[in-house]
């Protein structure tokens, strides 16, 4: 425990001295680019849309039974969110008019709709399309009513009607497609929080291949550590570093974008603590197995695949044959989704399988390397 304490404030001393060297690196710099990107690649995602009720003046001249009908239901609660009623035309966007005989024949009848000064395009063509279909729900049930009423026995009708639609699926309701229900700065805080863990695979390339660290490397072989506490010590070194600067990186997204990593904290710092261990499990393996040479290789093919598969949206700027192919996003699910789908839905246990088994490649792969070292060591030199 003492040779655990003496190592970690010995590392800790270290970064100290460093602070602004990793602030720059690990935290600014990725909080550029992926501010950076998720401003270029917003128009990707569902436009962020709020719109006020459109005030409306109606103006019934008809004064029939339809004409009623129609501007009671553009007064109704359902419709509260869409259509503000006013009671002066002045106060309006938009004057809607119900001309005489609009009850008698509807649709021969046209409703006037007189915009203000002004007024929203958009806005006109939202109460072009709701007057539309409320007008042909009311046409429809006037004349679902007329066939009933001509017969001899509706109540058989009516009876008949209401078994087929209990058997029929009369609404189709798609699932959220995670990714579109995201907005570009959401997509791209988290992209960006994997960008950190991805320099860290950088350290090991340098580590292992430059060679103003040769002498850092010789130092490292010498010190009076069994092969398990070197790389459980570096291990937790690391851990510790990394997770609170991914944590920092995560409050200031928040400050910056409230609607980034929305929720509960602990839950991205659980993850953070996760994507951590793998990657330093993957800094090892590229340490400890793969020869010098092939270690740039893995490092700049690990980064094409997360500019790929996790910076960019790449799906959303193919073709129909394309797109099918990269919508099916392993990389994405494994390292991104779990935040994606909390900012969204706000629900814990939606990934602990995934949690789960990631842990046990950690621990896997690090009683192999362990074992590995333990092994290299005891081999005649």
């Amino acid at each position: 425990m003492k040779q655990l304490w003496f190592y970690l404030k010995t590392q800790m001393r270290l970064n100290i001295q460093q602070t602004i060297t990793i602030f720059a690196t690990f935290i600014v710099l990725p909080l550029m680019f992926s501010y950076f990107i998720g401003f270029s690649f917003s128009p990707a995602f569902i436009p962020e849309y709020t719109s006020e009720p459109i005030a409306i003046y109606v103006n019934n001249r008809d004064e029939g039974e339809q004409g009623y009908l129609l501007e009671e239901v553009l007064g109704s609660k359902e419709m509260v969110a869409y259509i503000e009623l006013v009671e002066a035309a002045e106060d309006s966007s938009f004057n809607v008019t119900l001309l005489e005989g609009y009850s008698q024949n509807m649709e021969e009848t046209l409703i006037e709709i007189e915009p203000k000064e002004n007024s929203s395009s958009l806005e006109e063509s939202i109460l072009v399309q709701l007057l539309t279909e409320i007008q042909s729900s009311i046409v429809n049930q006037e004349a679902l009513g007329q066939v009933i009423g001509a017969l001899d026995d509706p109540s058989a009708l009516l009876a008949e009607l209401d078994t087929s639609f209990g058997e029929r699926q009369l609404f189709n309701t798609v699932a959220y497609d995670e990714t579109h229900a995201l907005t570009g700065m959401q997509f791209s805080s988290v992209s960006g929080l994997l960008f950190i863990f991805v320099m860290m695979l950088g350290s090991s390339v340098g580590m292992k291949t430059k060679a103003e660290f040769k002498g850092l490397r010789k130092r490292l072989t010498i010190l009076p550590l069994t092969p398990a506490q070197d790389v459980l010590f570096s291990m937790i070194s690391d851990l510790i570093t990394y997770s609170l600067v991914g944590l920092l990186y995560v409050i200031i997204w928040r400050l910056i974008d409230p609607a980034t990593f929305s929720g509960n904290l602990l839950y991205y710092y659980g993850w953070i603590i996760i994507y951590t261990l793998v990657f330093l499990t993957l800094n090892n393996i590229m340490f400890y197995f793969l020869p010098s040479k092939y270690t740039e290789l893995f490092y700049q093919g690990f980064t094409v695949i997360y500019l790929l598969l996790g910076l960019i949206p790449i799906e959303q700027f193919l073709g129909d044959s394309f797109r099918s192919f990269f919508e099916v996003n392993h990389f994405r699910q494994i390292f991104q989704q779990p935040m994606y789908d909390f900012i969204l839905t706000q629900e814990w246990g939606q990934h602990i399988g995934l949690a789960l088994g990631l842990l046990a490649f950690v621990i896997i792969m690090t009683w192999l390397i362990i074992a590995y070292r333990t092994r290299k060591e005891l081999s005649p030199r």
